[in-house]
């Protein structure tokens, strides 16, 4: 007996308190197997007769009654979480025999792998089978949609717009635990830190598709990574990270360098850089700090601006980027600032910035009008001004950002 096909489908009714999940499978016998119950949860299952007729009937039926099919394939979607290190290393262009840069590489994998189980609420697994949400394993087009949505939910909550009905959407997307109480929809995106989760959650999924669906494909990561073994070099950058720290900001000031990767981005990458910094000029050393779990996802990528300005950046839309290498620590799962979790491993980025024709605002209404603008090419906020302790320096275009390398504190 094998299944010839299935279909999953979900209801999510923030106020019913539903969010219910439907699932079927057509065997060659003719034999219907029903699974039902609360996302995340075995449920209850039935097997009945009938064939193809009762298989669709029942469809059917439930899309009468409100519930929507799932974008789940039964096809590898993802790389396995026991192959991701593998998978990275080679996409990495990293050298195997390298035990330093390797250990990284699988200690980085590791936090995307427990993120994504952690932020979902273990509705959302990466397994040796394949990552997967409770309904079935997600496809890149349905992250795709996610984040889509998650930027209109973000911009409904800012503005205390309804938004109920793009939450369920949401949450069909990407499944994840929510109270049996009713009412929970005014509270799972109520706060700047369980949206700013959201946008982790969709990043760390992001680079766990490290693969493309064909399983003969190479794996494609944007940078290449090795181990800095410069000693001036690495003086230099350790230096600048002692000379730039504030001592005042507490949880990061104990914080020393523990190693320092060199990044090489791709060839058309470098010279897109070098053509924009030739051209506008300004070009500083400037430090960027990021959760652990976000780090597989940048040099899977790059440096991404958000399509709507999330909750925290006071200055719009753009990459953030500080002048002080603790104002970047605060952000490196130290628990200072960022989504207010605390990692075990802590890095931050050093880049090449071009800066070019910069705005230094004297107010943040001057700073958002800017932002994203022609009239500037980046906007450094000094610190004491604009409601910021710490100078702020933002930059909406990512030509302009070269990252050089990959720096890891203890």
């Amino acid at each position: 007996m094998s299944v010839i096909e299935q279909t999953t489908l979900v209801y999510v009714a923030a106020r019913e308190n539903s969010n219910k999940f439907y699932r079927l499978e057509l065997h060659s016998d003719g034999t219907v197997l029903k699974q039902w119950g609360r996302v995340g949860t075995a449920g209850q299952q039935q097997t009945i007769t009938g064939g193809s007729n009762r298989y669709h009937a029942t469809i059917s039926e439930k899309e009468r009654k409100g519930y929507r099919r799932v974008d789940t394939s039964t096809a590898r979607a993802a790389v396995p979480a026991a192959e991701v290190a593998t998978a990275a290393t080679t996409a990495l262009r990293a050298d195997a025999s390298d035990t330093r840069v390797t250990d990284l590489i699988e200690r980085i994998a590791k936090r995307n792998r427990h993120d994504i189980e952690a932020l979902s609420g273990g509705r959302i697994s990466a397994t040796s089978s394949g990552v997967s949400t409770a309904l079935g394993p997600i496809t890149p087009g349905s992250l795709d949609r996610a984040r889509r949505l998650l930027t209109r939910l973000e911009l409904a909550v800012r503005q205390s717009a309804p938004h109920v009905a793009l939450l369920e959407e949401y949450l069909t997307l990407v499944p994840q635990k929510v109270s049996g109480k009713a009412g929970w929809e005014h509270d799972f995106l109520s706060t700047p830190t369980k949206i700013a989760a959201q946008w982790s959650l969709l990043g760390a999924l992001g680079s766990a598709f490290v693969v493309h669906l064909n399983p003969t494909a190479q794996p494609s990561f944007r940078y290449s990574i090795s181990r800095l073994e410069d000693r001036r070099e690495v003086e230099r950058v350790s230096a600048l990270f002692a000379r730039t720290r504030n001592d005042r900001h507490r949880g990061t000031r104990d914080l020393r360098i523990k190693a320092v990767y060199v990044l090489t981005d791709t060839t058309e990458r470098q010279q897109a850089y070098g053509r924009r910094a030739a051209m506008i000029g300004g070009e500083q050393q400037l430090w960027h700090g990021t959760a652990a779990a976000n780090v597989l996802s940048i040099l899977a990528g790059g440096l991404v601006v958000p399509r709507s300005a999330s909750h925290g950046r006071m200055f719009g839309n753009g990459v953030y980027l500080a002048e002080q290498s603790s104002k970047a620590t605060g952000y490196a799962g130290t628990g200072v600032w960022g989504n207010g979790g605390v990692d075990e491993d802590h890095f931050v980025f050093l880049a090449d910035v071009a800066l070019g024709r910069t705005l230094r605002p004297a107010t943040r209404e001057e700073a958002l009008r800017a932002c994203g603008g022609d009239a500037y090419d980046s906007i450094v906020v000094a610190g004491g001004t604009c409601g910021v302790r710490n100078s702020e320096t933002i930059v909406w275009d990512t030509e302009q950002i070269n990252l050089r390398y990959l720096v890891e504190l203890a």
